[in-house]
């Protein structure tokens, strides 16, 4: 992971292999960041993908190999006990 900081914020780069919701979240709590929104676009090889099935009304996990193309990933992120994070990506 490449970082750069800038007065209020961080511009995050991650190298290939690097976990999109791991890795970031391994920074914030090494940096003591307690809230914020993120953006991102690049490519991912990987993905476990969760879902609202409407026919069982549950959550699902489906993993999907790429490479894949990421063309919007929008967030935010808020620290209590623990880290949280809602990660909507389109591929």
């Amino acid at each position: 992971m490449r970082v750069k900081e800038l007065k209020d914020r961080y511009i995050i780069r991650l190298d290939k292999g690097e976990e999109v919701i791991r890795s970031p979240k391994i920074f914030l709590k090494e940096k003591g960041v307690k809230s914020g929104f993120f953006f991102g676009i690049g490519a991912v090889g990987l993905v476990q993908l969760a879902y609202y099935n409407t026919d069982t009304k549950q959550y699902s996990n489906r993993k999907v190999k790429g490479p894949f193309e990421v063309s919007n990933l929008t967030g935010n992120v808020a620290v209590t006990d623990r880290i949280l994070s809602h990660m909507p990506i389109s591929l």
